[in-house]
């Protein structure tokens, strides 16, 4: 697994242009790269299939699964795995769990966080087959005036 350049932004690889979530990646990238965060690629016969993004702030920042201003303090030393994504042609191949194990083996001093929605039954499964624990639950409530 290897960084990927922060050129992604400026010069998209063709790739891009067969994916709409990697066009999305390609939008979002140069925000990311200047909070410190980092775009990790897992190649297969040195073609890519798996991206994820880690975030190394100490925070988890949930706004965008629970709303404004969700954001939750992580203990020292954490690494937040986010926004992980297997291309459509290499699903069903056990990329996720090698890439979040290399990520474990890339941060070996790190608490690493992952987080996805419960009904996203592959991406629990890949998280399991990885070796993460199950840690915490977080619900969202909408409280709805008359």
């Amino acid at each position: 697994m290897d960084r990927y350049a922060h050129r992604l932004s400026r010069t998209p690889r063709p790739f891009f242009a067969t994916d709409p979530h990697l066009a999305l990646v390609d939008r979002v990238a140069p925000s990311r790269f200047a909070r410190g965060d980092l775009l990790w690629v897992l190649r297969a016969h040195g073609d890519p299939v798996h991206f994820a993004w880690t975030r190394h702030d100490g925070w988890l920042d949930l706004s965008y699964e629970l709303g404004r201003d969700a954001c939750w303090s992580l203990p020292p030393k954490s690494v937040v795995i986010y926004d992980c994504y297997t291309l459509g042609a290499a699903r069903g191949r056990g990329h996720y769990p090698v890439a979040l194990r290399c990520l474990c083996d890339h941060f070996p001093t790190a608490t690493l966080w992952i987080y996805c929605a419960s009904q996203n039954c592959a991406s629990l499964s890949g998280i399991r087959k990885a070796g993460f624990a199950w840690q915490q639950r977080l619900c969202r409530w909408r409280w709805l005036s008359q």
